[in-house]
């Protein structure tokens, strides 16, 4: 167990000589691997025309393709430089584990895997390494703060200037290591490596110079996001789907523009000689006011002096935003999402067949005797290396759950299979809980109870309570005094509170204390019935220090939580949610994205306005800029007031006053800077919001059909469906009914036979 047994320090001996030798050093069967990965895509393309019905059988058939493809090739090609045929089980099992860790974190597998190349992956890859990388990154975003002429809290020139060079030394050392172990080769194929080291190379001259020759202008401060990006790889996979998704819809910017230039000049000819009306007295005002109408942050405003001079002028503009904004930006919309659709399946496709070569070749490393299985020890030592921090029971169990007959080995397939489990953290369904125990569960279940609290009735009725209950909290809160309430209220809120309470118990009895505590809308219905029995205690106790105003207004506030109980009663209502939860990790990366978008845009608006929004600039006096009192609010006088001029803009809500107010401060060709983020920022970067939760909701909705069709099925007599089989965050009530008198079955057989929640399938 290498990856047990070796230390970080001991990694670290191996000296950094090594890393200046492997340089042009670079695993040639890897370009073997990739021509697999290639290859096994197009043959899924053309073998499986139609797609799969579900993500198993996808899965299944992904795996049909791979385990045919690789009898094609030499076992040596998925073991990589350094490999032997008979070699020491410690750095066999470190070796596969490498494979393991590329597969659970995305990582390039074409790699060398000699003793030091797997050493200093190890250390590059560490963990704690990977979070150090990133504060220092943090770190080096932060420095605009202190820096000047904008800064926020002034440091010296020069002590920023090491810092700073600290950093990038660092970095630069980082980028030493991978290049060592991934090779020259790689790195010439890497367009993310290639741009880092030219960005750290005139980082480190400017940085350098700006030592000897202190000076505030730093144009790098603009490139500083990308390290941030490079660093995490589902910043690098998100903005490549951006950079795809402007590469692919030009068409749809030509038209809009179009349409701006259009109606421009048609306002202008139209509107002109309308001595009162300021938007329209020469081109370039009405550019800007017909391309800032299509945000509709100036209007009504822009068409009044049209429609006093004629109200038929209205029309004009009623036409202009039906055509720009509720067609053409649709248009963007469904243009945006079919991109998106497009740019994520076949980036699942290629992440699915990477992580399959990456196991292959983890599997073909510990199968140096080409019998094409493996035993039970070397994947628990696998496991324990890979996970170091779980246990060889959990391995076992791991391993047994693809090995029925017991034979203490698995094949490729199996291996697959066992490993997805390790990819998503999770235990398979029969592995997880001793058969023994399915008896006990049993006996702590009310069926008859269960199948009521499952009718479609008590889901009514139980709807009902909650939006009574709800509505009578709303009253309370704005009708009464929270600490003198009447009595009429008390008793009327102990009826609305008991119902809340059986109702719970019911769901309690009827599921078991065990499945009951396994779905996350029970524990949060505990919670809420908690709260409202701490509400009825507050109101009638006796001790006048616990019946504080303050006190029991938070506790009937927290009884408003009721308004979410919806969602579990609702199953249109739940799959909202799980789509909500579902998007939350790609919405993060993506505000992250909008985060360094406003830093390295915004760096270039405070170079360009940072020294002329501010107040006493005669320039901005009498603009609305300088009416409205922007100063404070819209500007570019530091980092902070610039990240928040940046959302204001996204907001669109009277942007063009900060816009205008920069033409008056320097030229007309300021409003590019401006025009630029908006196309940007709304058009691309927002649409592919909405297209993510329409693809994550459309996804959502597919399974939760593919599930209820499967359950119904299976009901249909009894017409009774749990509706818990549908929830994101829950598993099966049947999720321990397996027949203790089938030894031989597997998860397999009770998922395609339906007895198993398919949230408990693999999923990749």
């Amino acid at each position: 167990m290498s990856g047990v047994s070796i230390s970080f320090r001991e990694r670290l001996k191996g000296g950094l000589n090594w890393i200046w030798e492997k340089w042009t050093s670079f695993n040639g069967d890897s370009g073997r691997l990739y021509d697999i990965h290639e290859d096994a895509v197009r043959h899924y393309n053309e073998e499986h025309a139609e797609k799969p019905e579900t993500e198993r059988q996808k899965n299944q058939a992904w795996d049909q393709v791979f385990i045919s493809k690789i009898q094609e090739v030499d076992t040596l090609a998925f073991i990589g430089t350094g490999a032997v045929l008979h070699e020491d089980p410690q750095r066999r099992i470190d070796r596969a584990a490498v494979f393991i860790s590329d597969a659970i974190n995305n990582r390039d597998i074409y790699h060398n895997t000699d003793d030091d190349s797997v050493n200093w992956y190890w250390i590059y890859n560490h963990r704690i390494i990977r979070s150090a990388t990133l504060l220092i990154i943090l770190i080096h975003l932060c420095l605009a703060i202190f820096e000047p002429p904008y800064a926020v809290v002034h440091i010296s020139i020069n002590k920023l200037a090491l810092w700073e060079l600290a950093i990038i030394v660092y970095l630069c050392i980082r980028m030493g290591i991978w290049m060592g172990v991934y090779g020259m080769d790689n790195f010439k194929t890497n367009k993310w490596k290639i741009l880092k080291v030219i960005l750290l190379v005139v980082t480190f001259v400017e940085t350098a110079f700006c030592v000897v020759y202190p000076q505030t202008f730093r144009i790098t401060r603009i490139v500083r996001p990308f390290f941030m990006a490079e660093h995490v790889s589902a910043l690098r996979g998100r903005i490549t789907l951006i950079f795809k998704t402007i590469r692919k819809i030009p068409e749809f910017f030509l038209l809009m523009i179009l349409n701006v230039l259009f109606f421009t000049l048609m306002a202008y000819t139209l509107f002109r000689n309308n001595a009162e009306d300021p938007y329209f007295k020469d081109i370039f005002e009405s550019f800007l006011s017909i391309f800032i109408l299509q945000t509709t942050a100036n209007y009504p405003d822009v068409t009044i002096p049209a429609v006093k001079m004629n109200p038929i002028n209205s029309i004009f503009f009623i036409t202009f935003l039906a055509i720009q904004l509720y067609f053409i930006f649709n248009l963007n919309i469904a243009t945006v999402f079919n991109v998106y659709q497009e740019e994520r399946q076949a980036k699942n496709l290629s992440d699915y067949v990477r992580k399959r070569v990456a196991m292959t070749a983890a599997f073909r490393t510990l199968d140096q005797d080409h019998t094409g299985y493996i035993n039970v020890e070397s994947f628990i030592d696998l496991f324990l290396c890979v996970r170091p921090l779980s246990n060889p029971e959990k391995a076992k169990r791991k391993f047994a759950a693809e090995d029925p007959n017991k034979t203490g080995k698995i094949d490729l397939a199996a291996f697959y299979m066992v490993c997805d489990g390790v990819l998503k953290k999770t235990e398979s369904v029969a592995s997880a809980a001793p058969i023994e125990r399915v008896g006990l569960l049993k006996k702590m279940q009310s069926p008859k109870i269960k199948k009521l609290t499952k009718s479609k009735l008590f889901r009514i009725v139980s709807l009902l309570i909650t939006i009574a209950n709800c509505g009578f909290v709303v009253f309370q809160i704005a009708t009464e005094n929270f600490s003198d309430s009447t009595q009429w209220s008390d008793y009327l809120e102990i009826f609305f509170v008991l119902p809340i309470v059986g109702e719970v118990l019911l769901r309690f009895i009827g599921d078991g204390p065990l499945h009951f505590f396994k779905k996350g809308w029970n524990i949060y219905d505990i919670v809420t019935v908690n709260v409202c029995v701490i509400s009825l205690i507050l109101e009638w106790t006796s001790v006048t220090s616990l019946k504080s105003s303050a006190v029991v207004a938070a506790i009937r506030l927290m009884r408003l939580m009721q308004f979410f109980r919806y969602f579990a009663v609702s199953r249109r209502l739940r799959i909202i949610a799980s789509t909500f939860i579902n998007v939350v990790p790609t919405g993060l990366i993506q505000f992250t994205i909008v985060l360094l978008w406003y830093y390295s845009y915004g760096i270039i608006g405070m170079h360009l306005f940072g020294d002329k929004l501010v107040r006493g600039n005669p320039l901005l006096k009498g603009t609305d800029y300088d009416m409205l009192n922007f100063y404070e609010v819209s500007g570019y006088s530091n980092v902070l007031i610039m990240l928040q001029t940046q959302y204001h803009l996204t907001v669109v809500n009277n942007w063009h006053v900060t816009m205008k107010g920069a033409i008056a401060v320097t030229n007309r060709w300021a409003c590019v800077y401006f025009i630029i983020f908006w196309l940007l920022t709304i058009i691309i970067l927002m649409n592919l919001v909405v297209a993510t939760v329409l693809d994550v909701f459309a996804q959502q909705l597919k399974q939760t059909g593919e599930q209820l069709a499967k359950i119904t099925g299976l009901h249909e007599e009894n017409e009774v469906v749990d509706d818990d089989l549908l929830s994101a965050d829950s598993s099966s009530d049947d999720e321990y009914d397996v027949p203790v008198e089938q030894p031989g079955r597997t998860v397999t057989d009770d998922i395609e036979q339906g007895n198993l929640n398919m949230n408990a399938e693999v999923k990749v």
